[in-house]
């Protein structure tokens, strides 16, 4: 299987690359590279929408916990997420594209609170090299795994490829390919479904899926668990991740500057959120049927099945899946921090010194170098930054304040985004120390980031301005 797997995976960066290409030509200014030039295409928006979302943690890591923990983590996947783009399209498109000059979130967060609550919000997009870390090191592995390739030289392969392209063509080399990662995604996984729920259903795929709930332990599909405290805080955490979590992302917010219409960038929103959730709720199903396929101490449950129930030359389909899920994924996680990094935190040093657009690249290159040496350095470096999915909630309470309010008080935003950061901070040092928090207490803190951050920047705010208030005139 090594000639024909290589020779897929190379077809497969062979096309990303044309169209990277094809994409490149189109760049000529920063506003080209980080936003498509304001001018995506209805059809591009959705696919990009769905595509960046619908990664190799929805493909792998929700089926692995819906197997281990049952249907309750589906409050983060699909439900959570789905959430956030229907919010997005209710609450943040109409305000975000109202900002005609703004490329980032921390641009809108300076225009309203100042320099240092634009380089605190610039802070948190460090948090995403965790994240890349993690897809190099999934598709790192398969490319190991199936090739026989050393597994650092994999993860470097895999992370040179995957910055060419991104740095070839910015957002609309990350949008156009996001199409066609999202079709082989989607035709893989209903392939693969189809195939696992006709082996339950004897030939059928509705037999099958009913086989699916009728076998499987009443206990783990408990949607939402409303009889026990710590069961159902625990579902609470994993779906305010999930739905507020990535609501300030930059990802997000360059998809909705990027479209070409207010009226295209809503409805991109809204079918990305609907169509998240059939599409997603796949791998929920593949999880649970894991259950009844394969032995009790199998991991990576939809590569098993993969390996189990394809033939060889769907499980190359297969890889591809993985490898457009990891892509559409990483590529994305890579622009948004260097956009940020470059326009907000280094542009303002270096002034006319370069221009933005080359600063974004060489961020690029620079948050990839991070990210490898991260996946090079082994799981335990993985675990301290792989905690940082609830550090999207203060940038959204500051967020929403600077679209939502009249008045602005720097101090609240500072205060609170240095809140936000002191919590990750905490849980950083912890992790060193070798206390590891369970998932209960990690659902318990972002439950209180999301309303003990939202009081603090009410009391801030409040606070503030009854200083502003009582401030003795001057004589």
């Amino acid at each position: 299987m090594f000639t024909p797997i290589a020779l897929a995976l190379g077809g497969f960066f062979a096309v990303l690359f044309a169209l990277a290409f094809w994409a490149s030509g189109r760049i000529e200014t920063e506003e080209d590279f980080i936003v498509a030039g304001r001018s995506m295409p209805g059809w591009v928006s959705f696919s990009t929408l769905l595509a960046t979302w619908f990664g190799a943690a929805s493909l792998l890591i929700s089926a692995d916990a819906v197997y281990a923990e049952g249907v309750i983590v589906t409050a983060l996947e699909p439900f959570g997420v789905a959430t956030c783009l229907i919010l997005a399209s209710l609450f943040l498109v109409k305000r975000l594209r109202q900002e005609k000059n703004a490329l980032t979130i921390a641009d809108i967060v300076r225009s309203r609170f100042g320099r240092v609550s634009e380089v605190l919000l610039t802070v948190y997009s460090f948090s995403y090299i965790g994240w890349i870390a993690a897809q190099l090191m999934g598709l790192g592995g398969m490319v190991h795994l199936f090739l026989g390739i050393d597994m650092s030289t994999a993860i470097l392969v895999v992370a040179v490829v995957l910055t060419l392209y991104t740095m070839m063509g910015g957002m609309w080399s990350v949008a156009i390919t996001d199409v066609l990662q999202l079709t082989l995604l989607a035709a893989g996984l209903i392939y693969l479904s189809v195939s696992v729920f006709s082996v339950l259903g004897d030939g059928s795929v509705v037999r099958g899926v009913d086989a699916i709930f009728t076998r499987t332990d009443p206990a783990s599909l408990d949607w939402i668990p409303t009889e026990n405290l710590d069961q159902f805080v625990y579902w609470l955490g994993l779906y305010i991740v999930g739905a507020f979590g990535n609501l300030s992302a930059q990802d997000l917010a360059q998809r909705i500057f990027g479209a070409k219409s207010d009226r295209v960038a809503k409805r991109a929103c809204t079918a990305a959120g609907l169509a998240y959730v059939p599409l997603a709720i796949l791998p929920v199903l593949l999880g649970l049927a894991a259950r009844l396929l394969l032995d009790e101490n199998s991991s990576s449950v939809i590569p098993a099945l993969a390996v189990q129930y394809l033939s060889p030359t769907m499980s190359i389909i297969f890889i591809l899946t993985i490898a457009a899920a990891v892509t559409s994924t990483v590529d994305s996680a890579m622009l948004a921090p260097a956009s940020t990094i470059a326009k907000n935190l280094l542009k303002p040093l270096l002034g006319d010194r370069i221009s933005t657009l080359l600063l974004v690249r060489i961020c690029v290159v620079v948050i990839a170098v991070l990210s490898v040496s991260i996946a090079l350095s082994g799981s335990r470096a993985l675990d301290l930054l792989q905690g940082s999915y609830s550090l999207g909630i203060p940038p959204l309470i500051v967020l929403f304040a600077a679209l939502y309010q009249k008045t602005f008080y720097p101090v609240a935003a500072v205060v609170t985004l240095l809140a936000g950061l002191l919590l990750w901070s905490s849980d950083i040092l912890l992790m060193l120390v070798g206390i590891e928090l369970s998932a209960l207490a990690g659902s318990y803190i972002i439950i209180t980031m999301l309303f003990g951050g939202t009081a603090l920047y009410i009391f801030m705010h409040g606070f503030c301005g009854w200083l502003a208030r009582h401030k003795p005139a001057h004589t």
